[in-house]
Parts: C-alpha cells; sequence; structure tokens
C-alpha cells in the first residue's frame, strides 16, 4: 500500500511539475494531452454521478446469459453489465486486456455527455 502511495505522490509531483512550472498547457501539444483532464476536470460531480448512474442501473437490469457465458444454461439471467463484458470484449478469454479495453471504452462512453456538457459551457457545481 506505500508503494502505491508514494507512486501516487511522484505522479502528482510529475503533473505538478509538467504544468505548473514548466508551462505545459501553454503549448497546443500540451492543451491537446491535457484536454480530457479539463472537461472531466470541469464537471467531475456530473461525470462520477453519470459513471455510477450507469454501472448502477446495468448492475440492475438483468440479461439471459447466452452460450458464451453460461453454456450449459443460456437463458439463467446475469447483469447487463456482465452480459456487456463477456459478449463484447472477452468473447473468448478474459484477460488484462480484455479489462482494459472495457474500462477505457466506459471511460469515453462517460466523456461524451460530459463532453457535450462543456460544450455548452453547463457546469454543475455544489
Amino acid at each position: 500500500m506505500l508503494f502505491a502511495a508514494g507512486l501516487s505522490l511522484l505522479l502528482l509531483a510529475l503533473c505538478y511539475w509538467l504544468i505548473d512550472i514548466r508551462r505545459l498547457n501553454e503549448n497546443p501539444a500540451g492543451k491537446w494531452f491535457l484536454y480530457p483532464w479539463l472537461v472531466f476536470g470541469s464537471n467531475a460531480i456530473f461525470a462520477f454521478v453519470f459513471s455510477n448512474l450507469i454501472v448502477e442501473i446495468m448492475l440492475w437490469i438483468k440479461v439471459p446469459a447466452g452460450a458464451l457465458v453460461n453454456p450449459t444454461v443460456p437463458a439463467s439471467p446475469i447483469s447487463a453489465w456482465l452480459w456487456t463484458y463477456r459478449h463484447l470484449f472477452a468473447r473468448h478469454n478474459s484477460t488484462e486486456v480484455t479489462s482494459l479495453a472495457f474500462a477505457l471504452a466506459f471511460t469515453a462512453f462517460c466523456f461524451l455527455p460530459s463532453w457535450l456538457l462543456w460544450r455548452k459551457r453547463i457546469f454543475f457545481k455544489i
């Protein structure tokens, strides 16, 4: 646990050095690189609530498993979340790469409404 905390602090120090000291956000490549963090950070509350809402709804919805998940009883119910993972990302085997692809796809899915709100200058604040 201390190793992960140390890596997190090193990453935070690197971000501070790149953005605040080296002024990475002032050149075109830096603006392009930091754009997703700007969009997510502008509506962080919305992104958090939206992602949790989608996960909860997909866990609540039950669909037939299909032959990929349960070949002996394909009509057994599973969550839409598991169905999406097994049928769209892990069709043959579940590996670290399929899990990464699923996580990146879900992050991109959550990015789209945040981006639309950012483009229309709608920001949620507490």
